[in-house]
């Protein structure tokens, strides 16, 4: 979820969408080329991230 300022996230077909505070981004491709990531403006961005299922890349308990 988005908390504050504007990125834009651009996937590897060329699609791109920028994302406001309050918007929520679900990645649900975490295989492939990847992403890019841009901060739009200069100011801070802040988002959480939190899975949504066990996945590589959560901590061993």
């Amino acid at each position: 979820m988005y908390l504050e300022g504007i990125s834009e996230i651009e996937i590897a077909d060329g699609m791109s969408k920028q994302l406001h505070p309050g918007d929520i981004l679900v990645a649900q491709d975490t295989t492939g080329h990847g992403h890019i990531t841009r901060r739009i403006g200069d100011g801070l961005r802040i988002s959480i991230n939190a899975p949504l299922e066990d996945g590589p890349w959560l901590p061993n308990p």
